[in-house]
């Protein structure tokens, strides 16, 4: 018997006897990461080649390490460009079916997943007959610069687990322990974690929090990672500003290859003041991360990002914004990698009556690299944009944009870049809505003609809410990419339904999306992917379930394609809240892909976690 399995059995018994004592309620979801193998536009953009420079920096730890293990030595999907691979096969890549867990104790009288049911646009109206105004803006919070100084407040929780009051003045300390044991097609899968959090909020407002984390990951990658980190909240710190700080060091150890084997620290500081009874605005944003492999390797860099930004309200409807970014990675021994971008843009915004909002900006961009001089480029944008409210529930947003990418030293790769985009949303009636999106865009390049662009972009999608038990919608797109190489082009339909039930402490979602690609000139090369899933949720006392199941399948249109599949994914997830401060999930997920020509793969997980607070 393994080492996660003894880990599984001993905290079950542990749980069993009442020996523990643990913390509030943590939600764990778990989401099937889906990798549509779907052809791409040319991106060939220098907008790329920064998120490619991006990548060198991303952290490598035992949790990223799972897609890997749905991979394993299957192909691997060929790069989005059609005129690389004329016959090239569709591949998919596995999903991920992994239980993530939090201790945030502001959420353990919220079991229940924040999306909305109805009207999934936001726009407001009134359920029949209830006089309750239903807000249902749905989907994650996007990710921006304030995410390097994370604020310590609303990260975890400052609020007692009983009752929900704020308590100041005294710690509050709480963690994650957690197994997991399971199997692949290429490897086993064995985890274990641990992970502490010491919170504190004073009388005045401010946060200290402290926080301790190990996590050994048993696949493909044998690693070990340990990480310590400090995050600060400082209230009114100067000029009605808050001062947000993160410091963290991070060490990773991968067993089986040494020169892996690296440090991490990182630093951020967020500082946003405001004077004039808030007609100024500013923020300032800091970050410096390292990254120091302990064998000599040229991966290893210090990388520096500043962000500020200046509001000025020059009138209570006319607000003008200027920014400024710089990034700067440097590389040990002269990596062509290295590179400093700068970015400066101006925004100007005017409410012009209630129901009628302008928008305009500029954008300059200029991107240098230490060593391969031929890669730096120069960017102008122009940005414009209208929102009208037409009406109660009625809304149509109009933007445009104009990009000039000049590559001084490489002129065929410099073009111009036309985007133009119409949305309306209507709520039609209390229950019933719809979204409609038009976009066009044009990529002129300056002197290879062959490479050019004109894309079109048509969506629609409805929503149907009868009553507050029921949500109904359809989604429909179509696109077209004409390249002025017709063996690239191509069009693309997508088709997707679902339904949502939901009803005293049960709720169910079905849903079925279809994608169907076909070339204007290689017919092989098309495909069709279907998926559906199913997941019922319900919730009595202090119990959780939850139950999912999903099937998938590629078809290729070429006979002798080797990627096409039948899978299949299903699990089940148990959450148990022992007391006010103590909570248990129990989860397992399992995937079977049937490959048409290759072998089949595999993946199970059987995870337990126990959540407390001290």
């Amino acid at each position: 018997m393994n080492v996660s399995k003894i880990l599984l059995v001993l905290l079950l018994g542990v749980l069993a006897t009442g020996a523990i004592t643990p913390v509030g309620l943590a939600r764990a979801e778990s989401e099937a990461i889906e990798i549509t193998a779907a052809p791409a536009e040319d991106e060939a953009t220098e907008a790329d080649e920064a998120s490619s420079d991006e990548v060198q920096a991303i952290e490598v730890t035992a949790l990223e390490t799972a897609s890997l293990r749905e991979v394993g030595s299957a192909p691997v999907e060929p790069a989005a460009e059609p005129a690389a691979t004329p016959l090239a096969d569709v591949v998919t890549l596995e999903p991920t079916y992994r239980v993530a867990a939090s201790f945030n104790s502001d959420e353990q009288e919220n079991w229940w997943p924040t999306d909305s049911y109805a009207n999934p646009y936001g726009l407001g109206y009134q359920w029949p007959g209830t006089g309750t105004e239903q807000s249902g803006t749905t989907g994650g919070q996007s990710q921006d610069w304030s995410s390097w100084a994370q604020d310590a407040a609303d990260s975890s929780g400052y609020r007692a687990s009983a009752g929900g009051t704020e308590q100041t003045g005294c710690w509050l300390i709480g963690g994650t322990l957690g197994v997991g044991t399971g199997s692949a097609t290429y490897a086993d899968n064995e985890t274990q974690e641990f992970s502490l959090k010491e919170s504190l909020k004073t009388l005045r407002g401010d946060h200290y929090e402290f926080y301790q984390e190990y996590a050994v990951d048993h696949s493909y990658v044998n690693s070990g990672t340990l990480t310590v980190g400090a995050r600060q909240r400082f209230r009114d710190w100067a000029y009605a500003g808050d001062l947000r700080l993160t410091e963290e060091f991070k060490l990773y150890r991968d067993r089986d290859t040494s020169a892996n084997d690296r440090q991490e620290g990182l630093f951020a500081l967020r500082f946003d003041p405001e004077w004039q009874d808030g007609r100024w605005d500013a923020t300032l944003d800091y970050k410096y991360r390292v990254r120091v492999y302990e064998t000599f390797s040229t991966r290893s860099y210090i990388n520096n990002a500043v962000r500020a930004a200046l509001e000025y309200n020059v009138t209570p409807a006319l607000a003008a914004t200027t920014q400024l970014r710089f990034d700067d990675y440097n590389y040990s021994t002269g990596s062509t990698r290295g590179n400093n971008r700068t970015a400066l843009s101006h925004e100007w915004e005017w409410q012009a009556t209630d129901r009628l909002r302008l928008s305009a900006g500029v954008e300059s961009e200029t991107k240098e690299y230490n060593v391969d001089k031929d890669r730096s480029y120069n960017e102008q944008g122009l940005t414009a944009g209208v929102r009208w409210d037409v009406a109660r529930g009625s809304r149509i947003e109009v933007e445009g944009s104009r990009t000039d990418y000049d590559r001084p030293n490489e002129l065929d790769e410099s073009y111009e870049d036309t985007r133009a985009e119409v949305r309306w949303r209507q709520a039609v009636t209390g229950w019933l809505d719809f979204d409609v999106r038009l976009d066009n865009r044009e990529k002129r390049y300056d002197i290879s003609p062959q490479d050019d662009l004109d894309q079109s972009q048509f969506r629609l999608r409805l929503n149907f809410n009868p009553n507050q038990c029921w949500n109904f919608y359809t989604d429909y797109g179509q696109a077209q990419y004409d390249y002025a190489n017709q063996s690239r082009a191509f069009d693309r339909r997508d088709l997707g339904f679902g339904l949502l039930y939901r009803f005293g402490q049960l709720r169910a979602t079905a849903d079925y999306k279809q994608r169907e690609v076909s070339y204007d000139t290689s017919a092989l090369r098309d495909y069709t992917r279907d998926d559906f899933d199913l997941n019922l949720d319900y919730r009595i006392d202090r119990h959780r379930w939850r139950v999912y199941y999903g099937i998938g399948v590629l078809d290729q249109d070429n006979p002798a394609s080797v990627n096409g599949f039948d899978e299949v994914r299903l699990g089940a997830q148990w959450d148990y809240k022992l007391d006010c401060r103590t909570s248990l999930e129990l989860s397992y997920d399992f995937s079977e892909r049937d490959y048409d020509a290759l072998s089949s793969i595999d993946y199970s997980l059987l995870e337990a976690k126990l959540n407390f607070e001290l």
